[in-house]
């Protein structure tokens, strides 16, 4: 049976040592070691240096669009803030987890990665939104009085300044009948939270 159990936990990546112990690959397998043998955890071993290096892949995976592996093994690298906040919280949470295969060896770094394009498009968003904020035809000028104001109320949005934001959605409507050159869109479905590639409008509710 014990033959049988090895053989099995050695196709899913742990191999035994001359010590005794299993070696595990990553942390799936170190899972299946100590499912198979719940009295002799401790001879269940992992490399915590390739287990993590191979969940980071899943990691970023999980977070979706804006992120991926870095180079360096063990690494996790956004191009928006907000997902390099989700995915530190996500390792938090993973390394809470009580019973959880890693057992405290658990070390995935969440890193920003420079994008010149999100870069342009705050710009572009902040300008658009400054373009809404005026009644269509005002010439530009530094001073917004209260006769020029459309009442739009736009901003970029939060957390990502990319898709803004509009509290005054019958003047948006009517600026936006004005100035067709704009192209402003409304935010597709994002259910991942990957953000606006270009600015664009958030709809009621987001």
């Amino acid at each position: 049976m014990l033959e049988m159990q090895l053989a099995l936990l050695a196709k899913q990546g742990c191999t035994a040592t001359s010590s005794s112990n299993l070696y595990c690959v990553n942390y799936d397998a170190r899972a299946s070691c100590l499912a198979a043998l719940p009295t002799h955890a401790s001879q269940c071993v992992v490399d915590a240096a390739k287990a993590n290096a191979a969940l980071a892949p899943q990691i970023a995976q999980q977070l979706g669009k804006r992120c991926k592996p870095a180079q360096t093994a063990s690494t996790v690298q956004c191009t928006r803030p907000w997902k390099v906040d989700r995915c530190k919280s996500l390792v938090a949470g993973m390394q809470a987890q009580k019973g959880a295969p890693w057992f405290g060896t658990l070390a995935i770094a969440c890193t920003p990665l420079s994008d010149p394009s999100f870069e342009s498009a705050k710009l572009d968003a902040l300008q658009i939104a400054g373009q809404l904020n005026v009644k269509a035809g005002t010439p530009p000028t530094l001073m917004v009085s209260a006769a020029m104001d459309s009442g739009a109320a736009c901003q970029p949005g939060s957390p990502d300044p990319v898709a803004i934001r509009c509290a005054g959605k019958q003047a948006l409507k009517t600026q936006l009948g004005l100035m067709p050159n704009l192209g402003v869109d409304y935010c597709p479905s994002d259910p991942n939270g990957g953000g606006a590639d270009a600015p664009r409008e958030l709809p009621d509710g987001r």
